[in-house]
């Protein structure tokens, strides 16, 4: 359970840096286009985030998928962390 709330806080911290918004605004079913804010260029510095964040590298075409906080959340849990 602990490492799950650890990679739920790394991911919030990290979507709210880079889309420059407060973690605290963020909620598992927000979604990163419509509810964020974020675009095409901030999916991509997102994605690349995330890999250094978690020291691991996603399939792009897959994790581009990714629609909602807690899709991210999802995936990033599919390796464990």
């Amino acid at each position: 359970m602990h490492g799950k709330m650890n990679a739920r806080k790394r991911v919030f911290e990290t979507i709210a840096k880079t889309l420059m918004i407060s973690e605290l605004s963020i909620r598992n079913d927000d979604r990163l286009i419509e509810d964020l804010g974020a675009d095409s260029l901030h999916s991509v510095e997102l994605v690349a985030a995330l890999e250094e964040e978690f020291n691991i590298e996603f399939n792009k075409k897959e994790i581009m998928k990714a629609k909602t906080v807690y899709d991210v959340l999802s995936f990033v849990s599919q390796f464990g962390e």
